[in-house]
């Protein structure tokens, strides 16, 4: 619970311009089939907020920030994630 008994949400975060997650990102990243992700491994990848998009790669979380900002994408309206390596 929030500060003065209320519920959290959105509003009252000092960031309400960035969103939350929806539901639907994590219907879709339940559902995703990991193999989909075997060429990115050991990369930083950026999702969209429905986790239904790869907004890009780079082997460091520092280059993926500046891909995304030199694409035009605002990078904190990006899920990250990093692809652990796949076995062959």
């Amino acid at each position: 619970m929030a500060k003065g008994g209320g519920s959290l949400n959105q509003k009252d975060t000092k960031y309400p311009q960035y969103p939350w997650l929806p539901p639907k990102f994590f219907e879709n990243r339940r559902k995703l089939d990991r193999e989909l992700l075997r060429p990115y491994s050991g990369m930083h990848i950026a999702w969209n907020f429905q986790y239904d998009r790869i907004l890009g790669s780079a082997p460091t979380g520092e280059e993926l920030w500046e891909q995304l900002e030199l694409a035009g994408i605002d990078p904190h309206l990006a899920y990250y994630e990093f692809v652990e390596d796949f076995l062959e």
